[in-house]
């Protein structure tokens, strides 16, 4: 009994390959049979259509992730070169604050040294007073701002 039910399951179990005829009937119309249907019956090799397989499958996501992939990255490069284009835009910007910021140095720093020629040259005492006192202020702005 054990030796039938094996038997029975691995035909059962076994893939169901076959040879497939095609004739015409009666009426002139193509048929497709599992057994010959006459004297006309052709044997015709029949294949699994393209995708039908796991690997096939397989085949179809892995190109689908990198058509993503691509598509992700050309967005990405897209928006590299837009953001170049705005800091390119921006730069002259910049520029003009380097430059203003530069020459607020300076002009702090020829303040500084003529309030310290001032007190150091000994000037009058209103203007020596005033140039004593404002050089703490302007080393302090200098430090800040420079």
């Amino acid at each position: 009994m054990l030796k039938w039910c094996v038997l029975v399951a691995a035909l059962v179990a076994s893939p169901a390959f076959g040879q497939v005829y095609k004739c015409k009937d009666g009426a002139g119309k193509t048929v497709f049979s599992d057994q010959p249907c006459g004297g006309n019956a052709q044997a015709v090799d029949v294949r699994p259509s393209r995708g039908a397989t796991p690997a096939d499958f397989q085949d179809d996501n892995v190109q689908r992730q990198l058509k993503g992939l691509e598509q992700r990255q050309r967005m990405r490069d897209q928006e590299n070169a837009q953001l170049d284009r705005i800091r390119e835009m921006n730069r002259p910007s910049r520029d003009y604050e380097y430059e203003a910021k530069k020459r607020r140095c300076s002009d702090l720093r020829a303040r500084l040294d003529a309030a310290e020629a001032m007190v150091k040259n000994g000037a009058v005492h209103w203007q020596y007073n005033d140039a004593k006192a404002r050089i703490p202020a302007l080393q302090g702005q200098i430090a800040r701002e420079c």
